[in-house]
């Protein structure tokens, strides 16, 4: 797997509502929404927004 693809071959571009992602120091959250600028992620104690889709391309939050 390349870094960034999930086990079932999905890469970040196609990330989606639903699916989980994994930050450095955050953990484990659920993406929640996504819109043309920015991707939301909640994780277990709040809710996060980060720049889309500069996040991935950057390595902020990868898909689980």
């Amino acid at each position: 797997l390349k870094e960034g693809d999930m086990p079932d071959g999905k890469h970040w571009e196609e990330a989606s509502v639903g699916d989980t992602v994994t930050h450095k120091s955050l953990g484990k959250g659920r993406i929640v929404a996504i819109d043309s600028k920015y991707i939301f992620v909640a994780f277990s104690d709040r809710e996060r927004k980060f720049l889309y889709p500069s996040a991935f391309e950057k390595g902020y939050i990868l898909l689980a």
